[in-house]
């Protein structure tokens, strides 16, 4: 396994009342923990001697901050002087900066650099790296050069929403609030910070799952997925009372990824109150009955994904409590989850809404990135566009599909897949219309779905079926025989 390397640096500074952080949110567009709370980050590049070089150039390139002996540099993107283009240069190629800085007589104060442990990424999440942190604690000098308004002003904004000084008690509070979204190390850093922030202990190890916020823990496992996914989100939601939602996978060995984020959760005295499944599909119920019989816990589900279950289970997954739209399942007096149908990719389909954090777990109703496939009988285009609709309506702070990672701009995925199958539709009708005779979702297939692959065909045949449904419902077309046929 080929691990690549990067740094992270904590900037931090004292205060009358106590030492503060400074944490950015990144930026909403980002394709990878969008909206989360991070330092500043960066790879290693080729030209950088060494991890500290790599962490200096990193805090240059997204805050403005540079640290060299003769002083802390502050620098704003639109800054004219060599320092200012040094910066954007370094922010739009990759350059040796230990060289670039040595033209101009500066050298990296590598001494405020100081560790803080390193981490690696999970394994499921390719390619693997391993960060290490570095905390840069700042002169009282720099108070009013690094005030909230100054940073806004140096920030790099391709990378970063905000950023803002925070006591590490208060950025930890958030977090198991729901209010702000952390990766693994950044969060286990803050903590060490605030436990011990004159001589806090390096961080050091790996783990499978991510809690994104207090007692949110998202877990992809290997499934029976339709490509390009090839996990699917596990998420063990509580902190006392637990409940798992999904998982998918059906392989025992990869089933003990789940065993290693549960077991130690049990062993500080929390239990597993349910299993819970959002539909079932195959990607989504492959472990229920081995994580069911492993924590003695029954199976929730909705009524109609229980009676589908009957057949896809072979009945061998019995759901023990029957669910029901907007019924509200609470945790520890902490969490709440409100069951929220949305059929339409299956009948039973269920979203949740997660309370503390105002996050939609949408399973597969979208996804990160890619579509839907919506397949009759239990699929239906009708259903499908009334979810989007509903879903449309509420006002996430995050979205977590089944398949990808959090999104932090639900209602623009939403939007997309409105409007990606409002366009699909039209593209249909015009296929349909202009066969002068009745012809099957096979036949009509090449002209519907000309923009995609034609090996993607027979999978595209299942949503093709479902907007061809929908147009007779609407009573724009005619199903007789398996062959549909416009109405002009």
């Amino acid at each position: 396994m080929t691990v690549k390397q990067s740094a992270a640096v904590v900037v931090t500074r004292d205060t009358p009342s106590g030492l503060e952080l400074l944490l950015a949110q990144r930026a909403l567009d980002r394709r990878f923990m969008a909206g989360f709370h991070a330092f500043f980050t960066g790879s290693k590049l080729l030209t950088d001697p060494d991890l500290i070089t790599c962490a200096a150039r990193e805090l240059f390139e997204e805050s403005g901050l540079l640290i060299t002996h003769d002083q802390i540099h502050t620098v704003a993107l639109n800054d004219l002087s060599p320092l200012g283009e040094l910066r954007r240069r370094a922010c739009s190629t990759e350059l040796d900066f230990e060289s670039e800085l040595t033209k101009l007589n500066l050298t990296i104060n590598t001494k405020r650099f100081q560790p803080l442990g390193s981490w690696l990424t999970p394994p499921w999440l390719l390619p693997t790296y391993k960060t290490e942190f570095f905390q840069v604690h700042l002169p009282a000098d720099l108070f009013d050069d690094l005030a909230t308004e100054n940073l806004l002003q140096n920030l790099q904004t391709q990378e970063f929403e905000s950023a803002a000084w925070i006591k590490p008690a208060h950025a930890i509070q958030q977090w198991d609030d729901g209010q702000i979204f952390l990766s693994t190390p950044i969060e286990r850093v803050i903590r060490e910070l605030h436990h011990n922030p004159d001589s806090p202990t390096p961080i050091a190890g790996q783990q499978n799952h991510i809690e994104i916020c207090g007692g949110l823990r998202v877990l992809p496992l290997v499934t029976p997925t339709i490509f390009p996914a090839t996990h699917t989100n596990c998420l063990i939601i509580g902190n006392q009372q637990l409940i798992i939602v999904d998982p998918g996978a059906p392989d025992p060995e990869e089933l003990k990824n789940l065993w290693e984020t549960v077991d130690p959760l049990i062993q500080q005295g929390a239990q597993v109150q349910a299993i819970l499944l959002t539909h079932e599909h195959p990607d989504h119920i492959g472990g229920a009955t081995q994580t069911a019989t492993r924590y003695n816990c029954p199976i929730w589900a909705h009524t109609l994904t229980a009676t589908a279950l009957i057949t896809t289970s072979g009945g061998q997954i019995t759901v023990d409590r029957l669910l029901h739209d907007n019924e509200r399942l609470e945790l520890d007096g902490q969490q709440a989850l409100t069951c929220l149908h949305t059929p339409g990719h299956a009948r039973g389909h269920l979203a949740l809404w997660h309370e503390p954090s105002n996050c939609l777990l949408a399973a597969d109703m979208v996804a990160a990135t890619g579509t839907i496939v919506v397949a009759p009988p239990d699929g239906n285009m009708k259903d499908y566009m009334h979810s989007l609709h509903r879903l449309r309506a509420t006002t996430p702070h995050g979205l977590l599909p089944a398949h990808g990672w959090l999104v932090a701009t639900p209602h623009q995925l939403l939007d997309h897949y409105i409007q990606h199958r409002l366009a699909r539709e039209t593209v249909i009708a015009t296929a349909l219309q202009q066969c002068a005779r009745p012809v099957t979702t096979t036949e009509l297939v090449p002209l519907a779905y000309a923009d995609v692959p034609s090996h993607i065909w027979p999978l595209a045949e299942f949503s093709l079926r479902a907007h061809l449904d929908y147009l007779v419902d609407q009573g724009r077309a005619t199903h007789t025989n398996d062959q549909y046929q416009f109405l002009k």
